[in-house]
């Protein structure tokens, strides 16, 4: 037997350390089938064991690591389905609305659980904490709808106050009219009159605060068939409450653009951010020579400002080279940036999460490009085949996320655009002769999104006056020029004459 495997060494080494290699990532893989390649495994069930291997690779996922903790893993590891959904049961029927003494006691098994803890092993502790998160998680939903139920109750009631009290000083006025009254009575109706006014303005400021964007000025968010495969732990509760701001950054203030068609011109300013989708809109959209690009496959929205994480930026017209999102911000100055994230984190439980760090970097934009136009693209659906059998890579995943990340634009300087519209069929699916692999564009497809990109921009007022003083100073430049060349050639035409009569007097 030696003898035939050195014989076969000898006369085909390469081929035996190919088997070599192939037999050591197979073990490899299967080592992590368990753990970090659990996701992997649970999508294709019979996927050869090096192919589950290259596809951690890619993803920076090795067997012994912590899918948990790996922020640009694909999959991460699954929450215990069965204790989120009892956890849900019980707080749908309102089990965990314990008083005090019992919150007390939960406190102390807790303490006792925590003892218990320490000598149990990490999965049995990742999958306690995971329960404790899911359930903190929705006891502060409810929280907080709670809340909003309290302040719309509290805000009828002020309005019916002010009916009530615009009544009584209609009243009283007519009642002046008919009568002098006495000075008590004027200065109770003048008091009056001042409260009314105040709660008016009060009244005024309430309903520019908790009013909502037109659609003139944010495309709405498209919506797909749910096939019933989308995994729950990667969800958050459908009726979560995302943006309720009534003041600052992300709160409609009264002040709305609407969306136009533009040239292209209009990109030259523009920076787009996102991963291997925004890759292709660069490669192949017909872009690259009028517009900014910093993209790399596998980016999340939770590696964008990573001091460590560089991508490929490709200022307009010329060679990528290495930058961070960070320092190209904080050294140049663009007018309008788009960002496209979102599939990648389809993997990372769960939406209400993914929507938190969204905002952090939307305001961390906002924060570094004061003056810029910010664009939150949706994120991009996948095929009928893909969302119909991935319980991660599916579009009721992808709606859920980009209704969240909605709810950020604002109408003046933050715009939500939804490329959905012009790429998918009447169910909501990517439609299949515009994708290969059922997630990324075909090249030829590219150009509906920049197409798209055309007809759904904003100018503001003060670009568009901008735009007209220039073309204003290019007509006077032209006349001007025009004129001086007219006036130039009377003067030539003139001297030509006078010396013609020169010479001709000359000879007679």
């Amino acid at each position: 037997m030696l003898k035939v495997l050195r014989m076969i060494f000898r006369r085909a080494p390469l081929l035996v350390l190919i088997i070599l290699i192939w037999i050591i990532l197979s073990v490899l893989s299967i080592a992590g089938r368990g753990k970090a390649y659990k996701s992997y495994a649970s999508e294709d069930k019979f996927a050869p064991g090096i192919s589950i291997f290259m596809r951690g690779l890619h993803d920076h996922v090795l067997p012994w690591s912590d899918a948990k903790n790996t922020g640009k893993n694909r999959d991460s590891a699954e929450e215990p389905e069965d204790s989120v959904d009892t956890d849900k049961t019980r707080l749908a029927s309102g089990e965990e609305d314990l008083p005090d003494e019992n919150e007390k006691d939960a406190g102390k098994d807790s303490d006792s659980q925590k003892d218990v803890k320490e000598n149990s092993s990490e999965e049995e502790s990742d999958e306690k904490s995971g329960e404790e998160k899911a359930v903190k998680k929705e006891s502060a939903e409810d929280d907080d709808q709670g809340k909003e139920a309290e302040e719309k109750e509290t805000k009828e009631k002020d309005i019916n106050e002010k009916d009530i009290d615009e009544k009584d000083i209609t009243q009283k006025e007519t009642g002046e009219k008919e009568s002098s009254g006495t000075d008590s009575d004027s200065a109770d109706s003048s008091k009056k009159d001042g409260d009314q006014s105040s709660e008016g303005k009060e009244t005024a400021k309430s309903d520019t605060q908790t009013q909502k964007v037109p659609a003139r000025s944010s495309t709405p968010v498209v919506k797909a068939k749910d096939y019933g495969v989308a995994q729950k732990s990667y969800l958050s509760p459908e009726d979560t409450v995302y943006n309720k701001d009534t003041e600052g950054l992300f709160a409609p203030d009264g002040t709305y653009y609407s969306f136009q068609k533009v040239e292209d011109s209009y990109f030259v300013d523009a920076l787009f951010v996102g991963d291997s989708r925004t890759v292709g809109l660069y490669e192949y959209g017909g872009m690259a020579d009028t517009a900014s690009f910093l993209a790399r496959e596998s980016t999340t929205i939770y590696d964008l400002f990573d001091e460590n994480e560089k991508m490929d930026y490709a200022a307009r017209g010329k060679k990528p080279t290495e930058r961070t999102f960070e320092g190209l911000l904080s050294k140049t100055d663009f007018g309008k940036i788009y960002l496209s994230v979102g599939v990648n984190e389809l993997g990372v439980p769960d939406t209400k999460d993914f929507y938190e760090e969204y905002r952090k970097v939307i305001r961390r934009i906002n924060k570094l490009q004061p003056d810029a136009i910010i664009y939150i693209q949706g994120i991009m659906h996948v095929s009928k085949d893909k969302s119909s059998s991935d319980p991660v890579y599916n579009n009721t995943a992808i709606v859920q996320r980009n209704q969240a990340i909605a709810t950020l634009a604002n109408g003046r300087n933050i715009f939500y655009i939804d490329m959905n519209t012009d790429l998918c069929d009447e169910d909501g699916n990517l439609k299949k002769e515009l994708t290969g692999d059922g997630i990324h564009l075909k090249a030829s497809a590219c150009e509906l999104w920049h197409k798209f990109l055309c007809k759904n921009a904003i100018v503001l007022p003060a670009a568009e006056k901008a735009k007209e003083d220039k073309n204003t100073t290019e007509a006077s430049s032209k006349k001007e020029e025009a004129e001086k060349a007219e006036k130039e050639a009377s003067e030539k035409e003139t001297s030509e004459k006078s010396t013609s009569e020169k010479d001709t007097s000359g000879k007679e």
